[in-house]
């Protein structure tokens, strides 16, 4: 579909979520505010979840019929009716398929998008609240506006066609302003991402769409709205908080954040934590009990009674549990206050430790939970923790977000259809609710957005965008520490914005050039305008800082010196005569920022003037916030800009020009001895019997008369082969028709559960009826299908999709099931050691243990000799596996990892599962997992990876291509320790899975650098312990203390040792097995040790059997966790360029096209890396 005439982009259907009113007064914008007659003829078109037609928020007492411009319908059904104030309304649902709470007509059955229209254009309701909190008048920012509504967000989501589908209607019915509280997880390029898209074709028709940020901060780049073309969004505060007290039998009083509509009237209740009262129907332990997560409390012990839980959720497993109320204590921020199903207050740590002491120091711990109390916040405004943050993940030349607006605590009308809470068992129906957002702050944007158009009709999107942007109040960088990023230009100032003075316009012409500079191409824009869009040769590559938006921004590193011009144009409107004077703020003493010309005089309204701004020099701070303002006495229009160091989200590299002769591409030695290389020639072709004829004709023309065999031919899902050469003959495949890479067939190596219950996924989680069709393909070392893990029962026969097999030889007595539903194993080399089983049997264990972590069945009792006991299970325990088995003992060889990817991919996998990588860093085409991974991406598979074990070092990653998921290896909240008493009675606590039991018999105790086996080791070695190096003469019958856990105890176990104490400098944050009694010990008590088996003669020991503690820590990234990497490929260079790559380069398009193009003439020297960028 994509290659077709005329087709833009081809992209998923993706479903979007919702991001989620004193607020106008508090922005000076009063009731009496000037307003201009032809408010009511604007009209905002609210795309949402419906709207509930009958809040008096949407009585059209006093107004008039529609403006003749308008030319949309109302949708009827369901018993809803338009009328002078929602004069349209429609609803979409693209698949047909509704859920059960839905209300199939523009209704809302939710309450977002009658808050959010309400917000911008609702009627004012005098004594509005939500049981008395916020009392006041309700209303919105333009209550004489038109509202026109689009329903397009369900219990589901919001899927993109549904998105297009109305901005399609909106555009076409006359709407003025568009207002869409509505975004993804995950940025994606404008023309792959259907807001972008209809908000490019809105502004093409003289319409500004307003948009959230999104609620994913406060990390950064996180900002999923963010075309040059809309108005994005960010969420501050207002001068009102709300906090609920919690007071003890002790008296003592705490206070918490939430909304707490309950009142108990004083009445104490006893207190119980949760993690004493785990559920025993279904095996629920401590660890989730604590977190109150639903069906893991137990109804005896909680019932009537306040329940302290450990992390912010709902409120809906105590109230299933029949509790009384709850309190919740963690580390996320308090600057906002949410609802609860049940009386509940949100604690900081300090204050929740608190409590959990007192409920421990007495048999009678009681509570209650007072109703909320309104306080005033003078620090107010400040950007809510919950708002998405810049900087812009496709084009940083563009700040964004644009501004803020208020978006948390606010009131405003609220369907009937939806409890205050949202939660099941809150009956609670209100016709006001408070709630917060990016979801709340757009409209208040878009309502500015409408009241300007009442005073400026003909004033383009842009001029409006602008006006917002310049007028808005400066915010505090001490209170925001990522200070424009968080909030743009600063808070939303509707009054002054209708008269900004100057204004930055840019027309669609202005944009096109933007997207020139983007990399798109003329037949590319043609084919999204439908006219004569060009890209010149000035346009290409160099417009990106010279849109003309009414901000700026600058990144770099802390290191390197930046030049960046920016090329601007204003226009006047404000007074005929007017004389403007540059004013600039940019506190950095290593930079400096010119404005040439720094005076601007107007003689006429409408007249334009150009200007440049010149910022050069090196950043001294990570963060600059600055401002351009242009005064004439009486207006001032303020630009931010916003500097940045590329440490943060940028990637800064050389990339140098190579020799013609340099052969890094293939980074082998110069040798003639052949090996095995694979040959990658991209896409599959349609006939499989010709890819085969193809690949062999290739090798006769390297290999000439000499017979040389395919070892493996790729046809099924993308096109490769395998083949034994030397470099020379590896050069020469690489030169061929066809080909897109060579490169040598490496190994990699394996990466190797009350792991579902801690992350909150308990076994009664909902389920999909479809679990049982998910195919999951695990690479892996195989499967031992006799464990209870597979067991196939209840299981109906496979998917129809699924078209593998299942390889096996009668004498292994290997058979698939409704469970295994396919099994193959590669071996390209066809060597075979003598341990190795040729089935797709698990000789090793680790593919048994990925395979059963993913889609294992329940098995009750599980344990390692009583350690970790539960129920062992899957994430997905009905989804099939299909085991493709690549490891052998000796590694997992690329090869092989194709050949398993290839199969999966035709088999009809939906999921790829690989704990595979290592090996050195390599280009993307050159990488077996990666181009595996990007054909499964394109046959709309996933693959998931695991990110490695060479942590805690940076650069270590070695699984990171962008079509795939790499996931770091974290803990959960319970730790394994293992104690050893010296003979001296002191008791050191160390880290390991200790199985054996000396039942508290002491030995002897050694030092392995005294011990060294004379014939084949020194100290040196002998201190580590490692295989042979022990004399065992001396070492037989004792616990020998080693300097390095590397050696995993096998030296002392054949040197006859009776246990092992470990001191190592490396962090000791995970538990190994050890193969005989074992402890590892930091640095500090290993010195402890060492000292005691050196103060006497007779040093003795016993190790105890391990322990299971809780890790109240977790989760945390483990030690040996891979971190991120910086591209450190080095060679000869003769010239050097530097480039700056965004976090999501791919927008870049003709510029990543040359540099791909180019990765085997240069070189890249790292000098930073982005971190915040990656999700």
């Amino acid at each position: 579909m994509a290659g077709m005439n005329g087709v833009v982009s081809v992209f998923p259907n993706e479903k979007r979520i919702l991001h989620t009113t004193r607020s106008w007064d508090f922005m000076g914008f009063s009731q009496q505010v000037q307003r201009a007659t032809s408010e009511s003829d604007v009209i905002i078109g609210v795309l949402d979840t419906g709207i509930w037609p009958e809040s008096q928020s949407f009585n059209d007492e006093g107004l008039s019929p529609p403006p003749d411009k308008w030319k949309g319908i109302c949708q009827d059904a369901n018993n809803i009716t338009c009328n002078n104030k929602i004069i349209g309304a429609r609803y979409y649902k693209s698949d047909g398929f509704f859920g059960s709470n839905d209300i199939i007509s523009p209704r809302d059955s939710e309450g977002h998008g009658t808050h959010t229209a309400s917000t911008a254009a609702g009627r004012l309701v005098n004594r509005a609240n939500l049981f008395g909190l916020g009392a006041g008048t309700a209303r919105g920012g333009v209550p004489s506006a038109r509202i026109a509504v689009y329903k397009i967000c369900w219990s589901d989501g919001c899927s993109d066609a549904d998105i297009l589908a109305a901005f399609d209607d909106a555009i076409a019915d006359g709407v003025d302003i568009i207002s869409l509280s509505v975004g993804s997880r995950t940025p994606k390029d404008y023309f792959s991402d259907s807001i972008a898209i209809g908000a490019f074709h809105a502004m093409r028709n003289g319409i500004l769409t307003v948009t959230s940020a999104g609620n994913q901060g406060p990390r950064r780049a996180t900002i999923t709205n963010f075309s040059p073309w809309t108005l994005s969004v960010a969420a501050s505060t207002i001068d009102r908080k709300f906090f609920t007290g919690v007071k003890l039998g002790n008296d003592v009083v705490y206070e918490g954040v939430s909304i707490n509509t309950f009142d108990l009237k004083n009445e104490t209740y006893p207190m119980i934590y949760g993690g004493d009262a785990p559920n025993p129907i279904g095996n629920y332990t401590s660890s989730s009990s604590r977190i109150c997560l639903q069906g893991s409390l137990d109804p005896n012990l909680v019932k009537g009674k306040i329940v302290l839980c450990d992390r912010f959720v709902t409120g809906e497993g105590p109230l299933i549990a029949g509790a009384v109320g709850a309190l919740l204590r963690d580390n996320s921020p308090k600057d906002v206050a949410f609802s609860f199903v049940l009386p509940a207050s949100h604690l900081d740590l300090v204050d929740g430790s608190k409590i959990f002491v007192y409920i421990n120091s007495t048999s009678n711990a009681t509570a209650t939970i007072f109703k909320s109390n309104e306080v005033n916040d003078t620090r107010a405004p400040y950007v809510a923790s919950f708002s998405s943050r810049g900087p812009n993940p496709i084009t940083p030349e563009i700040l964004k977000p644009d501004l803020s607006a208020p978006g948390v605590d606010i009131v405003a009308a609220w369907s009937l259809a939806s409890p205050v809470s949202q939660s099941k068992g809150d009956n609670r129906w209100v016709p006001f609710n408070i709630i917060s957002g990016t979801s709340m702050a757009c409209p208040h944007v878009s309502a500015a957005a409408a009241y300007i158009k009442s005073f400026h009709p003909t004033w383009s999107p842009s001029a409006i965008k602008s006006s917002l942007i310049t007028t808005a109040s400066p915010m505090s960088s001490g209170m925001n520490s990522d200070a424009e990023f968080a909030y743009g230009s600063g808070h939303l100032n509707p009054i002054k914005a209708i008269n900004p003075g100057l204004i930055y316009d840019s027309s669609e012409v202005d944009y096109i050039n933007f997207l020139c500079g983007q990399g798109y191409d003329t037949r590319f824009l043609q084919q999204v305008t439908r006219d004569n869009a060009t890209c010149s040769a000035g346009t290409n590559g160099t417009v990106l800082s010279d849109l003309n938006y009414p901000s700026f921004a600058v990144f770099t590193s802390s290191s390197t010196t930046v030049r960046r011009v920016f090329n601007r144009t204003v226009t006047n409107v404000g007074s005929p005569m007017a004389t403007y004077r540059a004013r600039v703020t940019f506190p950095t003493r290593t930079a400096r920022v010119r404005v040439n010309p720094n005076v601007l005089s107007f003689t006429s309204v409408g007249q334009k003037l150009s200007f440049q701004v010149t910022i050069e020099g090196t950043m001294d701070a990570s963060m600059v916030s600055g401002s351009l303002v242009w005064d004439d006495g009486v207006h001032k229009a303020r630009s931010p800009i916003g500097g940045k160091y590329l440490l943060h989200c940028f990637l800064l590299a050389l990339l140098t020009t190579k020799a013609a002769s340099d052969d890094h591409l293939f980074q082998s030695n110069a040798n003639a001895n052949r090996k095995s290389y694979i040959v990658y020639m991209g896409d599959r072709l349609k006939d499989g019997a010709s890819t085969a004829l193809l690949h062999s004709s290739m090798v006769q023309d390297v290999f000439g008369s000499e017979s040389k065999t395919v070892l493996y031919s790729y046809k099924k899902s993308f096109n490769g082969f395998v083949v034994d050469l030397t470099e020379e003959e590896a050069q020469k495949m690489a030169g061929m028709k066809g080909v897109v890479s060579v490169f040598p067939n490496e190994k990699r190596k394996l990466h190797t559960t009350r792991s579902w219950d801690f992350m909150g996924f308990p076994q009664q989680v909902e389920r999909a009826t479809r679990e049982s069709d998910v195919i999951i393909g695990v690479l892996d070392t195989g499967i031992w299908p006799e464990s209870l893990s597979f067991d196939d029962k209840g299981l109906g026969p496979p998917p129809s999709k699924w078209k593998g097999s299942c390889q096996f030889k009668p004498q292994d007595n290997f058979t698939c099931n409704n469970k295994i539903i396919g099994a193959k194993y590669y071996r390209s080399g066809g060597l075979f050691l003598p341990d190795d089983l040729e089935s797709p049997r698990d000789s090793d264990g680790h593919g048994t243990h990925t395979a059963s972590t993913a889609a294992g069945n329940l098995v009750y009792g599980a344990s390692l000799y009583g350690f970790g006991s539960g129920t062992a299970r899957g994430g997905v325990p009905s989804a099939r596996i299909a085991v493709y088995k690549i490891c052998w003992p000796d590694g997992c060889q690329d090869a092989d990892i194709l050949a398993g990817f290839d199969d999966a991919i035709s088999d009809g996998v939906d999921i790829i599962s690989i704990s595979v990588g290592g090996g050195r860093t390599r280009d993307y085409f050159e990488d077996a997992i990666d181009i595996a991974s990007f054909h499964a991406m394109k046959n709309g598979i996933l693959t998931v990876s695991s990110a490695g074990n060479e942590g805690p070092g940076r650069s270590t990653i070695s699984n990171f291509s962008p079509w795939s998921l790499s996931v770091a290896a974290s803990t959960i909240d319970r730790k394994f320790s293992t104690k050893v008493q010296l003979g001296n009675n002191k008791i050191y606590e160390g880290v390991s899975i200790n199985t054996f039991d000396l039942k508290n018999k002491t030995y002897p105790m050694i030092y392995g650098g005294d011990a060294p086996n004379t014939t084949t080791a020194s100290s040196r070695s002998s201190r580590l312990c490692f295989s042979n190096s022990l004399n065992k003469n001396l070492v037989k019958g004792k616990i020998v203390l080693c300097d390095a856990i590397r050696a995993n105890g096998i030296g002392a176990l054949l040197a006859g040792a009776a246990g092992t104490v470990v001191r190592d400098q490396d962090s000791i944050d995970y538990s190994n097995l050890f193969p005989l009694p074992a402890s590892c010990f930091n640095t500090v008590d290993g010195r402890n040790i060492f000292q005691y088996v050196n103060s006497t003669s007779a040093p003795t020991a016993t190790i105890f059997r391990s322990s299971e503690v809780n890790d109240s820590l977790a989760p945390y990234i483990i030690s040996f966790s891979s971190r991120a990497r910086y591209i450190s490929t080095r060679g000869s260079h003769s010239s050097s360029v530097v480039f700056n790559f965004s976090c999501f380069f791919n927008s870049r398009r003709q510029q990543v096209r040359d540099i791909q193009h180019n990765l085997r003439n240069i070189n890249v020297l790292s000098s930073c890396f982005w971190c915040s960028c990656l999700r």
